[in-house]
């Protein structure tokens, strides 16, 4: 009996393709799930009127941001070099941010894309924003829409 449950929870399980509306309850709730565990469905959610924009990426701090005239690193004095290290820390930390989840949002978009029939991806070819991709399918393919 072990036997079988090991076997049952280690099976590789066969993708969820979008071909027909019986498949749109369990294909959507794969790629919620996913969203949510890249932690981007906020950008995602195709019911949501609100969703926030990708973010674009910061701005890199520069030394005339810190004190007037400074070209250089050299040219900033101790006070506004710990400021300009600060900022450059939180451009970073921001930057790493926005790119994490810009790359999330795009596998999602490649998840949907190659997870859907020949004749579903006709609705979004053109398309490379995930939300929109399941705007797009919704109509033809949510049961009840």
């Amino acid at each position: 009996m072990n036997e079988n449950i090991s076997q049952l929870l280690t099976a590789p399980s066969k993708p969820i393709i979008l071909a027909q509306r019986d498949d749109w309850p369990a294909w959507y709730k794969e790629i919620r799930l996913a969203s949510v565990c890249k932690n981007v469905w906020p950008y995602i959610d195709p019911d949501t009127t609100d969703a926030p924009a990708v973010p674009d990426e910061p701005s890199l701090p520069t030394y005339g941001d810190f004190q007037i005239g400074a070209l250089r690193y050299s040219d900033l004095d101790e006070k506004n070099r710990v400021e300009y290290d600060h900022a450059l820390r939180m451009y970073r930390w921001m930057r790493d941010d926005v790119r994490r989840i810009r790359s999330d949002v795009a596998y999602i978009a490649l998840v949907i894309a190659t997870s859907v029939s020949k004749y579903a991806r006709g609705f979004i070819v053109d398309e490379d924003d995930p939300r929109e991709m399941l705007r797009l399918l919704k109509g033809p393919f949510e049961p009840g829409f």
